[in-house]
């Protein structure tokens, strides 16, 4: 798109940057509506059909008729509180974890490289490696740690009881992905000027009194894309419910990213499928306006 040179003479200064920034980010905006909205706008569409893949009935408009029976399904309210619990409870014990270790080990990290890079290796893991090592580890007959709780007689068979299956899988993500929150908030850790900790231990302010009323403020607005940013992953978690319980024992595990894929795959009902990702989509996107609305509220970024 080309103005006519009187026409670019005529804009003051501010208006040339607001169109400089207008033409670079063009190519974004079209590249982003081709891959994310006309592929969402095309869910939606498909969420308001009646469409199995296994019947030679063709796609046709049922209205709203999804999203009424998925009111009505069990297997939804379960899977819908699954996803919760397993979110709140990877997210907290990540959170707390990665914020403990970051900081007792501020300064270990920051003189030891090495260490640093010893706790990549859980991130870099490829997810489905991730699940298969675990699955081997939680095997009652060949894991090894089945194999050391034996000698205390405390062997169990953590995959199969509903009531440790969940926490099995939540105890997977916090292995693999606790290294990125700490380290995040030990990058964090190093933008706190050293003045002021120095001050505040020359009054005679402990170590957990400097953390408590200088670090943790400071360190807030991290604190809080660290865990919108863990959240959306955590909540699309699929590889190690698909390799280690298939949503099971029962539905003890079945989150509702996988119910999406249970339904689309196996009993190929892509439209009742495509209305659980409608929704499951809008769930995120409410979370996540909750978090920026909390940090307009509390102005951390500004």
């Amino acid at each position: 798109m080309m103005l006519p040179k009187t026409s670019l003479r005529c804009l003051s200064l501010r208006q040339k940057d607001n169109l400089f920034l207008v033409l670079m980010l063009l190519p974004c905006v079209i590249v982003l509506s081709v891959i994310v909205v006309v592929p969402f706008f095309k869910l939606v569409e498909t969420s308001l059909s009646s469409w199995k893949l296994s019947s030679a009935l063709p796609k046709t408009f049922c209205g709203w008729k999804n999203y009424l029976e998925m009111i009505h399904d069990k297997f939804f309210w379960s899977s819908l509180k699954v996803t919760l619990y397993f979110v709140g409870t990877a997210l907290s014990i990540e959170f707390f974890l990665g914020l403990l270790v970051a900081w007792m080990l501020y300064e270990l990290l920051k003189k030891n490289q090495v260490l640093t890079t010893l706790f990549l290796f859980p991130m870099v893991i490829p997810p489905i490696v991730v699940a298969l090592m675990w699955k081997l580890m939680y095997s009652p007959s060949l894991g090894i740690i089945n194999y050391f709780l034996h000698f205390v007689r405390l062997d169990y068979p953590f995959l199969g009881d509903p009531k440790t299956a969940l926490l099995a899988m939540v105890a997977i993500d916090v292995w693999e992905w606790t290294p990125f929150v700490m380290l995040l908030l030990s990058a964090g850790f190093a933008t706190i000027p050293q003045e002021l900790e120095e001050a505040s231990a020359i009054d005679g302010a402990s170590r957990w009194q400097i953390f408590a009323h200088i670090s943790l403020p400071l360190l807030k607005p991290l604190i809080v894309i660290v865990l919108l940013l863990r959240m959306i992953e955590v909540v699309k978690v699929f590889p190690p419910i698909y390799i280690l319980t298939e949503g099971g024992p029962g539905v003890h595990t079945q989150t509702l990213n996988y119910l999406i894929y249970r339904q689309c795959f196996n009993y190929t009902n892509v439209g009742y499928a495509s209305a659980l990702g409608v929704v499951f989509f809008f769930i995120v996107a409410v979370i996540a306006l909750l978090v920026f609305g909390l940090i307009r509220k509390e102005g951390l970024f500004k």
